[in-house]
């Protein structure tokens, strides 16, 4: 069975969960990761200023997650990335892209979560016992039916007196409607026949009191 309220509480904490670890990377987490790839002995690209240069990647990183950030720093210390020259650090728009794909996957992870949060409550899950009800009004309609087929044949069978003869020929002298189905077809063949009948019982009668 399915427990809505349960089912989207989960989903709400498994999105905050992974939204949390895409919270953008503070300056702190920025300055710890340069100090780390200098201490494993990695250089900073020609030209930039040691001094500005934990602003400038900060300025570049400010955008991406800290998680992004360390999980590129760890692989950069460990030479897993392909790049040109891996005794330098990446320039600070290389550091960010580098970061972002490292996100790509848990980014991805929301949108999938937030999708399925969604759609459940935009096409809610029927609850059981509101298919229960449902079936059962179905098969209530299903017996009511039913009954009323078996009442209108078991018509059928009674004794085709005059006054009921003379009912029947009233009814099927209306025009029939536009969509008449084959059953509808042989219950009015039945009835005409038995008045037929009727009719030719009738006759002979009137002949023989004659």
């Amino acid at each position: 069975m399915t427990n809505l309220p349960a089912t989207l509480s989960s989903l709400n904490a498994q999105i905050s969960a992974v939204t949390e670890r895409l919270a953008p990377a503070r300056d702190e987490h920025v300055s710890e990761a340069i100090r780390s790839l200098l201490s494993a002995g990695l250089s900073l690209p020609g030209g930039m200023n040691l001094e500005k240069a934990p602003d400038v990647y900060a300025f570049a990183l400010s955008k991406v997650s800290a998680t992004g950030v360390k999980k590129a720093t760890a692989k950069l210390v460990r030479g897993e990335y392909e790049l040109k020259n891996r005794a330098f650090i990446p320039t600070p728009p290389e550091f960010a892209d580098l970061a972002r794909r490292e996100t790509r996957e848990l980014v991805d992870d929301v949108a999938r979560l937030k999708a399925h949060r969604d759609a459940l409550t935009t096409h809610p899950v029927v609850h059981d016992e509101a298919s229960r009800a449902k079936v059962r009004q179905l098969l209530k309609n299903f017996r009511a039916a039913h009954e009323a087929s078996k009442s209108k044949n078991a018509d059928v069978t009674q004794p085709m007196t005059d006054d009921r003869a003379e009912y029947w020929r009233s009814i099927m002298s209306l025009k029939d409607a536009d969509a008449v189905t084959e059953e509808q077809k042989q219950f009015r063949r039945r009835i005409e026949r038995r008045v037929s009948d009727t009719e030719a019982t009738a006759s002979l009668n009137d002949r023989s009191a004659a």
